[in-house]
């Protein structure tokens, strides 16, 4: 794999975001009769600076086992592909010819990188346990070098300020039947799945509370994305059913809520963009 400049460890927090603007926007937003929960994710940072919205845009992250250069260096393209997406707002850049040839030399593009222990309340006893920990990897690429790969791919940056999403979720589990809230005492998962995939694809996005679950017109068409989750135990599949605004609506299914709620937001992502869905 190419190397380029050396890269640059460092002790971000888990998130990724520098320290200074993650501890903004975890509290309520009212709109109109409606009370909305803001998510912290990439671009939903009040008064932060540019260079901190950008460094959240221009940030990759993944799960990688032990702090070394073998399990790193393949998680890179990875982390690129993230990036790609997030700052094109263009999912379908990952079919583009010529990406292999850029992930080849990605080392050369990172600026920094950082570890978190995500078993770090349970000590470590010995060399193996330390080696085999997974780590949250997230890694830095340098925007000017990014924006040039996206651009030799036939994109453009997406550089304009992004609207805010609103969530309106429910979830069929068997006998269960409850909505995505960010105060509800249901969908933990769910919450968190959502949160991982917003921050993946550079997008804002809300929830409502539980006291107070919206009617499709609380918002423009455009920024609301409805769906409904159901669990197959039969094919252990989960099912989404997904629309956005008035003309778009879509099927998929996955074996994760996870992988769901990617794909999704990664369609919405195109949908704000001006794009087709992928």
């Amino acid at each position: 794999m190419g190397r380029g400049r050396r890269m640059r460890a460092t002790g971000k927090n888990r998130i990724g975001w520098p320290t200074s603007t993650i501890v903004v926007l975890l509290g309520l937003v009212g709109l109109a009769s409606v009370t909305w929960v803001w998510f912290p994710v990439t671009l939903a940072v009040a008064n932060a600076p540019m260079s901190d919205v950008q460094t959240a845009l221009y940030t990759g992250r993944t799960i990688v086992t032990g702090r070394r250069a073998e399990t790193r260096d393949p998680a890179l393209p990875q982390c690129l592909e993230d990036v790609l997406v997030k700052v094109s707002g263009a999912p379908d850049i990952l079919k583009a010819s010529g990406l292999g040839e850029v992930e080849a030399d990605v080392g050369g593009m990172v600026v920094e990188y950082s570890y978190h222990d995500r078993m770090e309340s349970i000590p470590v006893h010995d060399e193996q346990g330390s080696r085999d920990r997974p780590y949250d990897l997230t890694v830095v690429f340098d925007p000017t070098q990014v924006d040039a790969v996206i651009t030799r791919l036939g994109f453009t940056p997406w550089r304009e300020s992004r609207p805010p999403l609103l969530l309106v979720v429910k979830v069929h589990y068997g006998d269960r039947r409850y909505p995505v809230t960010m105060d509800g005492t249901s969908g933990q998962g769910h919450r968190e799945a959502i949160l991982e995939a917003a921050w993946k694809r550079g997008l804002v996005v809300k929830l409502p509370s539980s006291s107070s679950i919206p009617s499709d017109d609380a918002m423009p068409d455009s920024q609301i994305l409805s769906g409904d989750l159901t669990w197959n135990p039969d094919a252990l599949t989960w099912t989404g059913r997904w629309r956005h605004g008035q003309d778009a609506s879509w099927e998929e299914r996955a074996t994760s809520f996870d992988a769901i709620y990617r794909d999704a937001l990664g369609k919405a992502l195109a949908l704000l963009r001006g794009r087709p869905a992928p």
